[in-house]
């Protein structure tokens, strides 16, 4: 055989593969082998494009590929989050570290297993139809579309119900209880979105942080956050608290003030305090979305309040945090109520909230701030936000 025999047949044999991988796809039952024929069916179709076979067989190679990334989103999201726990890492986890998958890649996968079979083949009709490739990438945003669009529908019904149930309710979400206390009575296993609080951070009450940390790593669903207000001079203690927890230190936070009021000073320090320290922990992985915004790691807060709580610190760090970290109707903790800025915040922007807190009279007054709120909730309160023009670009 001469040489320009050699290459027709080494390509016949490269187009064949697409029907041998195309067999294989119906047999598929792991990650691993439908990430198998993805591949082959990928390489077939550059060598398709490359060589100039006809869109086609181009087109055919991609729908075999999109095929095959849908067979491991269905495998991928028939696993059991909640099962086969490893180290303190899911299932879910694992598989992907074998498969030597991201997190975004997995994503698209399961999205793309939300599109019936058929609606795929007949995307490849259309596109050779019209003489255009057919892409994963044109699917994936046009399903992705579609799902935030859903999301957005199904979290607003389940938003609306927020305001009403909580004021049916006499507790209003807030309970008179120390933090373990409500954990335990009111917080199921990986069940909340979003922990965002502000404990005493005094030397005598350090080790409120351990019991932080516990709960978090119990309450908070895989991927959720923790955001803590913290002692600047206390932050290498706490970050090894919430790490012996099990959860995972992900980025520091500031909040500064654009007011001229008087700054706090350390005086055995000798430190004049300009802004106020965060930490951003999350539990396991952080889950990426596709609707997922950037986030400031610097809030401008107006000025401090403390009308509600010796304590309290400023509605608009919460808010902006909640909106950046959660979807309406998703559930933010607090266990540490103070003045309830928390759950303000939360009602403000439609989540479902819980706190709690030793002290009584904080209890009464936080129950009658967010009563408040909640009675506003239509229509809510703009003139506490964040200053985070710098993202605008």
């Amino acid at each position: 055989m001469n040489a320009d025999g050699a290459l027709v047949h080494s390509a016949d044999q490269k187009l064949a593969v697409l029907t041998e991988v195309e067999r294989r796809l119906a047999a598929v039952e792991t990650v691993d082998e439908a990430k198998a024929i993805r591949d082959q069916a990928e390489a077939v179709r550059v060598y398709a494009k490359s060589a100039r076979k006809g869109l086609a067989v181009q087109n055919r190679a991609a729908t075999i590929k999109l095929l095959a990334e849908r067979r491991a989103g269905e495998l991928l999201a028939r696993i059991d989050r909640e099962r086969g726990k490893r180290d303190g890492r899911s299932e879910l986890h694992n598989t992907l570290l074998r498969s030597d998958l991201d997190g975004m890649t997995a994503h698209r996968w399961q999205l793309l297993a939300t599109i019936p079979e058929a609606e795929i083949r007949q995307r490849e009709a259309d596109c050779n139809d019209a003489q255009r490739e057919l892409t994963s990438t044109a699917l994936y945003l046009e399903r992705s579309r579609q799902q935030r669009e859903e999301d957005r529908q199904a979290a607003w019904i389940a938003a609306a119900d927020v305001a009403r149930q909580a004021t049916a309710d006499d507790t209003l979400g807030v309970f008179h209880l120390d933090c373990q206390a409500l954990a335990a009575s009111h917080l199921e296993p990986d069940s909340v979105d979003l922990v965002f609080t502000d404990p005493p951070y005094h030397d005598t009450t350090l080790d409120l942080y351990v019991d932080l940390g516990t709960i978090a790593a119990r309450v908070l669903k895989d991927g959720g956050s923790l955001i803590t207000y913290i002692a600047h001079h206390r932050l290498p203690e706490i970050v090894a608290m919430l790490q012996a927890a099990g959860l995972t230190f992900f980025w520091p936070l500031a909040i500064t003030y654009d007011s001229p009021s008087p700054k706090a000073r350390m005086r055995e320090y000798g430190i004049v305090v300009e802004w106020k320290p965060l930490l951003w922990f999350v539990k396991g992985r952080f889950r990426c979305r596709d609707d997922m915004r950037w986030v400031a790691d610097r809030v401008v807060s107006p000025d401090r309040e403390k009308r509600f709580h010796p304590w309290q610190q400023g509605i608009a760090p919460a808010t902006y945090y909640i909106e950046a970290l959660t979807r309406p109707g998703e559930l933010v903790v607090d266990p540490f109520c103070g003045g309830g800025t928390t759950a303000v915040a939360a009602a403000h922007t439609r989540r479902r909230w819980i706190t709690g807190d030793v002290d009584e009279r904080a209890v009464w007054i936080a129950r009658e701030r967010i009563r408040q709120a909640c009675s506003d909730a239509s229509s809510p309160d703009t003139t506490d936000r964040p200053d985070t023009t710098e993202l605008a670009e």
